[in-house]
């Protein structure tokens, strides 16, 4: 078995902004259990060599349970990060390595559960608290 052989490389970062750009409860119900609650993500990226940002927009949506019949909530967050070398990087690499915007999507996975439980404290999601997410799982096809 061959081994695939990584290319070790380093890069300079600098959070810019993280920003809560909206949420809203799409659907009052009462009587749900947060633990069959099911929240579904989408990341978009946008990388700017120009500028050196690199910018994540994430799109939370929750259900009341698996059958994702009932859509109760949506949050859209937005991460901003400068790579100070990034135009080194792309020259190198052929583009931006996935590694970076798995950090960085770490990063917004992260902060938008922090910005869920604050937002949500009151509401009908109260009690929803994002799960685990791997932020390679963005990345698979």
């Amino acid at each position: 078995m061959k081994k695939k052989e990584i290319k070790k490389f380093s890069f300079d970062i600098k959070i810019v902004d993280i920003v809560l750009k909206s949420f809203c409860i799409e659907n009052v119900i009462s009587d749900l259990d947060s633990k069959l609650f099911v929240f579904e993500f989408t990341i978009n990226f946008n990388i700017d060599p120009n500028t050196k940002l690199i910018t994540l927009d994430l799109l939370t949506k929750v259900f009341a349970d698996k059958s994702k019949e009932t859509f109760l909530a949506k949050m859209e967050s937005q991460g901003i990060f400068e790579v100070i070398n990034l135009d080194k990087i792309m020259e190198e690499h052929n583009g931006v390595p996935n590694m970076i915007l798995i950090n960085f999507a770490g990063v917004m996975v992260s902060t938008t559960r922090g910005f869920m439980r604050l937002k949500s404290e009151g509401t009908i999601i109260n009690g929803a608290i994002m799960p685990f997410v791997d932020p390679n799982s963005f990345f698979k096809d």
